[in-house]
């Protein structure tokens, strides 16, 4: 068997959450991410020294970290634990509430019982934090506080030290002094984690490479036009001139303050969201650059041929090429989407052993099948995926890393040394532009609200420069190059990726707050009054939630079969659509919908699926309804021996289920073992023998509340 390259890429990214410049951060997800995520992904390289890997730096995440460190900035978190809890206002005690469970339930929530104590008083998604604050004490506060922010450092981190092992066997009855403490560690973590990647890089086990400094989507700002090639009828934003020259800034000022931190040159870089035009290619070959990387589509679309197609795919997807524009050349690899995405998406519900089985075999058979010197590139996000993985992926990364290091026909490498070996002998004469995402650009200019957005900042910029050749001299330099700044973090990809509906962060107005207040800021930079269209938010409706709760009492027949529109109406609905949360994938989901509901006496369950539902239990899958609160009860639905489907709780089978065009279930909640006004909160996941083929919600749960003689009157004339 031939030997066969691999090269991961994990790309370190978050948005720009300070509200200016010089201002404090809003959110505090790059410090959370830092500690458990940044500095883990280093530490589990460490103990694996024969691994190779890229890591991709965003600049202004860089930035981010170093203001923490550095003391430039403090995020909403770090003040109020700063404060004694008797100090705290009702206002601050309600945030605390809503903010502090915002973390994986499964993972990272449910594995400490002092913190799933206080997550099951909190009622999520059943009572308003001001409806139920009266109920947590100054110690339970004080005991969240530590939870939310010790729950966030990454295991390999708390094994190193005594004083976070201490507080994590202590459990609860925390003290100020700990959590004091405990926020320190925080900045002392993320204080190592530049230095730590840099001896990685050093020991040839690394290669660091970047962005665009904001992150913004490079083709959009140097030819708005390029959108239409793949959405030829999307009407586009109005403007006057293409931001060419902001596209260039970003490149190049992102590369120095890259070299400033890590003190060289980055060879490759990943273009925000991997989208790439034939515009972008001179002036990231003029800064330096020598490859880039997007996804495969891009590459099918380029070469107009079908890459999905096995044979196609193993002769053209696992090799390097060559792009020459303008006289300037660069190199390009492309990602393989689905291997990719088993990572991102996928193995985070199987057994980590076989998931690591699964994929270095799969790595294994397209060595069987392509030409030599093939290069498998696994390119996703560095830090998304771990808190949905049990051990925040620990035991996944070194299974895998422990199989890729001891295999012989695979040999891990750095995209830069694949080229310093094989150079590309194929050439792509017209890149197609697009991103990783369904080869275009819609998540960010493919709505209103993203038009909207788009034509905020353009009207910003041109105010900005009819200053800048108009008055200039009447403000100081750095105030100039501040409120530029300022216009540079608003062409930021993430603004865009919450505007319209098909990406639901749970906080997507803050993100439009920060995106129009960079906006403002430019005009307070520059002393000029701020227009009234800023005060205007961009998204312009409310966000769908991922599921709406029952308002009232159903009369269900269980026959598989919607009945009549009423029987459901009144039933609470999660959709699939509705939860887009962090990532776009094309990983194709089985589950439409689930419908719950119930009478006094029952609960009802309805599945609906995108394909035949009575085949879906073929081949030894089942589904999995799991309650794990007000007890421990599960549902499972199979088919038996005699190819009969049938039900059952907790091993005991049930007569009431029924499958034709829908799934559908009824069980008393005498059954269940659950009482009036006890919160309820369950998911389900679709299984094939001991593999989760889907989760849903993919993270969360559905939750309701046993309904007592009063329900339907709380709903009346609402």
């Amino acid at each position: 068997m031939k030997k066969i390259y691999l090269s991961i890429l994990w790309h370190f990214h978050q948005p720009y959450y300070k509200e200016s410049v010089d201002g404090d951060f809003k959110m505090a997800w790059v410090r959370l991410h830092s500690v458990k995520d940044y500095i883990s992904m280093a530490n589990l390289l460490l103990e694996f020294p024969e691994m190779k890997a890229t890591f991709n730096f965003t600049p202004s995440l860089i930035e981010q970290i170093s203001d923490y460190v550095e003391g430039r900035g403090e995020d909403d978190v770090q003040k109020l634990c700063k404060k004694n809890v008797s100090d705290l206002t009702h206002n601050e005690k309600c945030f605390i509430l809503d903010k502090f469970f915002q973390t994986n339930w499964n993972n990272m929530i449910r594995v400490w019982h002092r913190y799933e104590q206080l997550y099951r008083k909190r009622r999520i998604n059943i009572k308003k934090s001001e409806e139920v604050i009266g109920n947590f004490s100054e110690q339970d506060i004080l005991d969240l506080e530590t939870w939310y922010n010790l729950t966030w450092i990454h295991q390999s981190e708390i094994e190193k030290d005594q004083f976070l092992i201490n507080l994590q066997k202590k459990g609860k009855g925390f003290t100020k002094s700990e959590l004091d403490i405990l926020m320190k560690k925080h900045l002392q973590i993320m204080s190592r984690i530049i230095p730590l990647y840099k001896e990685l890089k050093e020991k040839g086990q690394v290669e660091l490479t970047t962005s665009p400094f904001h992150h913004p989507i490079l083709p959009l700002l140097f030819n708005m036009e390029s959108a239409l090639k793949a959405m030829p009828n999307k009407v586009l934003p109005k403007r006057s001139e293409e931001l060419i020259e902001d596209g260039i800034i970003q490149i190049k000022e992102g590369i120095e303050y890259f070299i400033k931190q890590f003190g060289f040159s980055p060879l490759g870089m990943w273009p925000s969201e991997g989208s790439v035009s034939t515009d972008i290619i001179p002036a990231l070959a003029e800064n330096g650059i020598k490859w880039i990387a997007t996804d495969e589509e891009i590459l099918g679309k380029s070469l107009n041929r079908d890459i999905k197609n096995s044979q196609e795919r193993f002769e053209l997807l696992y090799r390097p090429y060559k792009l020459k524009v303008n006289e300037k050349e660069i190199n390009i690899i492309f990602r393989d989407h689905f291997l990719s995405d088993l990572i991102g998406f996928k193995y985070q519900s199987w057994d980590s052993e076989i998931a690591a089985d699964d994929l270095v075999n799969k790595i294994i058979q397209i060595s069987k099948n392509s030409p030599e010197n093939p290069i498998v590139n696994i390119i996703l996000d560095g830090e998304n995926a771990w808190e949905y993985y049990p051990n925040n992926g620990i035991t996944f990364l070194k299974n895998l890393y422990k199989k890729i290091t001891e295999n012989d026909f695979i040999i891990p490498i750095t995209v830069s040394e694949y080229l310093d070996k094989f150079h590309p002998d194929m050439t792509i004469d017209n890149l197609f532009p697009g991103s990783w995402i369904d080869h275009n650009f819609y998540i960010w200019v493919g709505h209103n609200e993203d038009v909207k957005g788009w034509e905020y900042l353009y009207k910003t910029r041109e105010s900005l420069k009819r200053y800048n050749l108009t008055e200039e001299d009447k403000i100081d330099r750095e105030k100039l190059y501040k409120a530029w700044k300022e216009l540079y973090i608003a062409e930021g990809s993430d603004w865009f990726w919450w505007f319209g509906d098909d990406h639901n962060s749970g906080e997507d107005d803050i993100y439009d707050f920060l995106f129009r207040e960079h906006l403002k800021n430019v005009f307070r930079h520059i002393e000029k009054p701020i227009p009234e269209y800023l005060n205007i938010p961009v998204i312009a409706t409310e966000k769908k939630a991922i599921f709406k709760a029952p308002i009232e009492l159903l009369k269900v027949k269980i026959d598989g079969k919607i009945t009549s529109f009423f029987e459901w109406s009144g039933a609470g609905i999660y959709s699939s659509k509705n939860e887009k949360v962090a990532m776009n994938f094309d990983i194709e989901k089985i589950v439409k919908e689930i419908h719950f509901g119930f009478d006094l006496k029952n609960l009802f369950l309805r599945i609906d699926i995108f394909k035949n539902p009575i085949n879906l239990l073929d081949k030894d899958k089942k589904i999995l309804i799991q309650f794990i609160s007000p007890k421990n009860i599960k549902i499972e639905v199979f088919k038996n021996l005699n190819n009969e489907i049938k039900a059952a709780v907790n091993g005991n089978i049930i007569d009431s289920i029924n499958i034709d065009k829908i799934i559908e279930i009824g069980i008393s909640f005498e059954t269940l073992g659950f009482s009036e006004r006890e919160v309820v909160q369950f998911y389900t996941e679709i299984y094939e023998k001991e593999n989760v083929l889907e989760r849903i919600p993919l993270a969360g749960l559905i939750t309701f509340e046993v309904p007592d003689k009063e329900f339907e009157i709380k709903y009346w004339n609402v």
